[in-house]
């Protein structure tokens, strides 16, 4: 039966395990970033009552 050793598994998993931590981090970040700059649309019907009249 083989044992599995926490050092062995980092050291040739590193890359992927560093891969992944810096992606969450990315998306929390840009998360907090909305929420802070408020990029949601505060006002969705701003534009629904304008028509577009073509004159030829």
């Amino acid at each position: 039966m083989k044992t599995f050793s926490l050092a062995g598994i980092l050291k040739r998993h590193w890359i992927p395990l560093v891969f992944i931590v810096v992606v969450f981090i990315s998306g929390v970040i840009v998360m907090r970033l909305h929420k802070v700059f408020a990029s949601q649309d505060l006002n969705p019907h701003a534009g629904a009552g304008i028509e577009l009249v073509q004159c030829n």
